[in-house]
């Protein structure tokens, strides 16, 4: 999906917007909820924010549709990061969604999971299994996200066959987890020089990282679980 179509963005619930990425002035007069765990209170103005589309009439979705389509023809980043297909009140997204954003470790340490960012959760995709997915997901139904590199928009569905599961990850992942920035910027490198930086080359990447980082990890960590397991 190259661009935002009528049909895509009217079938949508909610939005997100990352205020790392756009500026007050995309958002300012919009009715937003900022995403905010506890514990992260000091970084509040990096955290995502959530608009609730579904309550908007028809014309001024339309008239923020071509908002948003004005402004990725006119910045790196698009003005929606993701949009959700998602059935349940905001209170309970936006209880689901913080309780995500600090993911905990196997050794009981935390960290900020940055999936609102295309750039994260492009890889996430295939990196966590499908159960993971649906725990993070949780009642989102269908999540929509943009692909800076090759501009435009993908749709990944929740897993409906596991319908009460939660996001724990294992050590490897939890590596894994910790070089997504250095992968983002080796990935961008290598596109300039001509490379395709697809799935399958962000998996080599992340995989010569992980081994420079912790070398007592043997083999294909990201490959241990078997390939279907991985998709």
């Amino acid at each position: 999906m190259p661009a935002l179509t009528h049909r895509l963005f009217l079938a949508q619930d909610y939005a997100v917007i990352n205020p790392l990425q756009v500026g007050a002035e995309g958002y300012a007069d919009l009715d937003v909820v900022r995403l905010l765990p506890v514990g992260l209170e000091r970084h509040e103005h990096m955290m995502p924010l959530l608009v609730e589309l579904r309550r908007l009439p028809e014309d001024t979705r339309i008239e923020l549709l071509e908002r948003a389509n004005r402004w990725s023809s006119e910045h790196d980043m698009p003005l929606f990061s993701a949009l959700l297909a998602c059935p349940v009140e905001m209170s309970r997204l936006v209880f689901h969604l913080q309780r995500q954003m600090v993911l905990r470790g196997p050794r009981g340490n935390s960290a900020w999971l940055r999936f609102h960012d295309p750039r994260v959760f492009r890889h996430l995709r295939w990196l966590l299994a499908p159960e993971q997915m649906a725990g993070l997901l949780g009642p989102v139904a269908a999540w929509t996200w943009h692909d800076p590199g090759r501009a435009c928009w993908h749709e990944h569905g929740r897993p409906r066959t596991y319908p009460h599961a939660r996001l724990t990850l294992s050590q490897a992942q939890w590596h894994a987890l910790g070089e997504l920035e250095a992968l983002a910027r080796r990935l961008e490198a290598l596109a300039d020089n001509g490379e395709v930086a697809d799935d399958a080359l962000a998996r080599r990447v992340l995989n010569e990282l992980v081994r420079a980082r912790h070398p007592g990890l043997a083999g294909d960590i990201l490959e241990q679980r078997g390939k279907d397991a991985w998709r």
